[in-house]
């Protein structure tokens, strides 16, 4: 059975997305601090919530660098333009 191209394309626009990733993180990160507060009787034991957490956390930073990658071709882009804007219509 064959994939389809353009499924696989999108795909991968989805789990290359920094804001989906973001998300998802922030997801997990919120559920695992609930679980941790529900079950505050077994503080002391390690249990799933705790890798879940630690899982988010590590998928979060990973989507800052993208993020802030992201952000810095933003302000390049508006600087250039500011450029091209201040010299060209001041004669």
């Amino acid at each position: 059975m064959r994939i389809p191209r353009t499924v696989i394309v999108g795909a991968r626009k989805i789990a290359d997305n920094p804001y989906i990733n973001l998300l998802a993180a922030s997801v997990l990160i919120i559920t695992a601090i609930s679980e941790m507060f529900e079950s505050t009787e077994k503080m002391t034991e390690l249990g799933i919530h705790h890798g879940v957490l630690l899982f988010g956390i590590a998928h979060m930073l990973s989507a800052v660098p993208e993020l802030l990658h992201g952000l810095d071709e933003m302000l390049k882009a508006d600087e250039e333009v500011e450029e091209s804007g201040n010299g060209s219509g001041s004669e």
